[in-house]
């Protein structure tokens, strides 16, 4: 950090540092610098999460600086305000619990999922709450009760780790589903976590 004026208080030594850290986190700036490589044909996107709009727009950015077509994506996040581009769609998921949006969202994905070519390279971009934002009931489940066993998982006040070992196992996406539905299709991950030490 560099201080501007010797004369800062310490407050205002500590909200510049704040600021400065939360402005190098934010998606945008994570991914700045892509290793994107040049290469022929369309990239599909998929970003699901709280950050999922910045990092579906870094994404974006980066294939079409490599000279890469987009050739559609789906995005899913918690922000109606959003700045996603064509040709990307972007739905507004559940958060923390999952409801009927999110169970719409998933369902969205499949629809992305069954259409995408089947040599398309997809960029998949997962952030902090994506499990909840495109959560649907698999078997017989109900999105009701979905949003039931999830918020018993918050009460009882397990680490998230444990949380999303239960989870997983409940959503349509989970547990590597996405990942079986995808192959074998070119596939790249970009994550961003919000767990400490993750």
């Amino acid at each position: 950090v560099t201080v501007a004026h010797p004369s800062t208080t310490p407050a205002d030594l500590l909200r510049t540092c704040s600021d400065d850290a939360v402005r190098a986190v934010q998606p945008e700036a994570v991914m700045a610098s892509l290793p994107i490589a040049p290469g022929p044909g369309s990239a599909w996107l998929i970003a699901v999460g709280k950050a999922a709009e910045g990092m579906a727009g870094a994404l974006q950015r980066a294939l079409e600086a490599a000279g890469r077509e987009v050739g559609g994506g789906l995005v899913i996040g918690a922000s109606e305000a959003s700045e996603v581009r064509a040709p990307l769609r972007h739905l507004v998921g559940d958060h923390p619990l999952p409801a009927d949006r999110s169970a719409a969202a998933a369902t969205a994905l499949g629809e992305l999922v069954a259409q995408l070519p089947g040599h398309a390279e997809v960029h998949v971009a997962l952030s902090g709450g994506a499990t909840s934002l495109m959560a649907a009931p698999r078997d017989a489940m109900s999105t009701d009760e979905l949003s039931s066993a999830f918020a018993a998982l918050h009460r009882a006040g397990l680490p998230i780790e444990a949380m999303n070992a239960e989870r997983r196992r409940l959503v349509r996406w989970g547990d590597g589903r996405l990942a079986e539905a995808l192959a074998p299709r070119p596939t790249y991950v970009w994550l961003v976590s919000d767990v400490i030490g993750d």
